[in-house]
């Protein structure tokens, strides 16, 4: 029986407050006020910096509909101290934009947070974002801040704080994730982009990866990458896997690889690596999801996997999926929903659970390693890369 282990690292807590002092304010509807000091990046006091408190909860929500993802602004003052209130129980972002210099910190407070945290507010040079984009797209958004970038004649241009940003494209009432760019501010960043309507990207591993923090799609909705083998590290026999995200060999850019050896102590040794769609593994309604597709490559054979909650509850290890025989050469792979089948004769199988009656639960992907169609005791490696979902948009998955 396959048991997955998926240890999760926690994404660090990046409460940066300076001198910051966090005040209860009561009643029903019960609010706080943080108040901070903002310092240049050379130390000296910020003056005249726009600080902004945004709603993390619901940024894709308020933006869909057009409204405000800010719930309190301030001007720095001479010694560059502001104070900010917000509604308790929230996520928020805290984004600061001084002259040449900015700041933006994701899950600045926390939902359960309360009380002074300590620590420096130091801005950093501002980030470059530019590029150009084909079709009507009227603004770039990046997500979790209220950047909103002017497309005019096909064009956009910016100055903004350091940091990973999944990319939004407005046009008209509405707005579609693209993908996600890492901002530096001692590299600016010229992107081209194109509208792709109902295509959602889950990774193209271009930007800094690692095991059990979020894939691009996740920076949205919290699903992360994992890997997993059994018995435990240290047998002889296990089924060892390794992954890292490499420029060497890749498809583009980079591309994640892993090695993996299906040892011959265990009936069914078992490897692979795998995406959750959302946090904790929760299930969502891909019933809009025409095609998989990625591009690999290997000298082994791998099984797409798509798992569901519904069939979860049935049993372990079934799950509608496909075989795919990989080749030393990249190739792109396209698979319909129409083409993952389960196993003739498994539980789900003889209850007659369909792909339509189980879409509607899907909470991973995986590539997974199958012992009857791979050697065991051989070292089998792949790569993968542009994993995405055709005929579904981040707005379906979100509704």
């Amino acid at each position: 029986m396959k048991v997955i282990r998926i240890y999760v690292l926690g994404i660090s807590a990046l409460f940066l407050f300076a001198s910051c002092q966090t005040t209860v304010v009561g009643g029903g509807g019960a609010t706080e006020t943080v108040n901070c000091q903002v310092l240049s990046s050379g130390g000296i006091p910020d003056s005249g910096a726009l600080v902004r408190l945004i709603d993390a909860d619901n940024w894709f929500e308020k933006r869909r509909r057009g409204e405000s993802v800010v719930f309190d602004s301030a001007i720095t003052g001479s010694n560059g101290h502001f104070t900010l209130r917000y509604p308790r129980g929230l996520m928020t972002n805290l984004q600061i934009d001084g002259e040449h210099e900015a700041l933006f910190v994701k899950h600045f407070i926390s939902r359960q947070q309360s009380g002074d945290t300590s620590t420096t507010l130091r801005l950093k040079p501002t980030a470059t974002l530019s590029g150009s984009i084909d079709g009507e797209v009227d603004h770039i958004e990046l997500y979790g801040s209220s950047y909103s970038l002017a497309v005019l004649d096909g064009n956009f241009s910016h100055a903004v704080a350091d940091g990973l940003y999944p990319l939004f494209l407005r046009s008209d009432d509405k707005i579609t994730f693209h993908s996600a760019v890492n901002l530096l501010s001692s590299s600016p960043e010229s992107i081209n982009l194109e509208q792709r309507p109902s295509v959602l990207l889950i990774e193209d591993f271009a930007e800094p990866f690692e095991l059990y923090t979020p894939s691009k799609l996740g920076l949205i909705t919290g699903g992360h990458w994992y890997c997993y083998n059994d018995p435990e590290p240290g047998n002889q026999d296990t089924s060892i896997i390794n992954v890292s995200v490499s420029k060497m060999g890749a498809y583009e850019g980079s591309s994640l690889s892993a090695v993996a050896v299906l040892g011959a102590g265990l009936e069914y040794p078992y490897a692979g690596i795998g995406v959750t769609i959302g946090e904790n593994g929760r299930p969502y309604d891909l019933s809009g999801v025409h095609t998989f597709s990625f591009v690999a490559r290997g000298n082994c054979m791998i099984y797409f996997s798509v798992e569901t909650s519904l069939i979860d509850s049935l049993e372990q290890n079934i799950h509608f999926g496909k075989l795919v025989a990989l080749t030393d050469a990249w190739t792109f792979y396209s698979i319909p929903v129409t083409e993952l089948t389960i196993p003739t004769g498994s539980k789900a199988d003889q209850l007659g659970i369909t792909w339509e009656s189980a879409t509607y639960s899907v909470a991973r992907i995986e590539f997974d390693l199958p012992p009857g169609s791979n050697a065991t005791g051989d070292t089998l490696r792949f790569q993968i890369d542009n994993v995405y979902m055709h005929g579904v948009s981040i707005e379906d998955l979100l509704k």
